[in-house]
């Protein structure tokens, strides 16, 4: 009597799944969990950026006005 071909076999049948399903469903919930807090880190570092880039450029018009009042009123008539 010959054994059984163990390579015709798919995986499952030979050894169950890989995880037990309460497992899997944990695994992939802490999987998803951190997905979720990298993609919101992601997002507040680009909207704080963001708004740093907004108050720098608005600095930066007020820096340039007063100096060209600065000009203006230190130049000769």
């Amino acid at each position: 009597m010959s054994p059984p071909r163990v390579k015709d076999a798919p995986r499952v049948e030979r050894f169950g799944p890989a995880l037990p399903s309460s497992t899997f469903t944990g695994f992939a919930v802490a999987a998803l969990a951190v997905l979720a807090i990298a993609l919101l880190s992601i997002a507040l570092i680009s909207y704080r950026t963001l708004k740093t880039r907004a108050a720098t450029g608005e600095m930066v018009t007020h820096t340039l006005t007063v100096a060209a009042k600065l000009e203006e009123v230190l130049s000769p008539p």
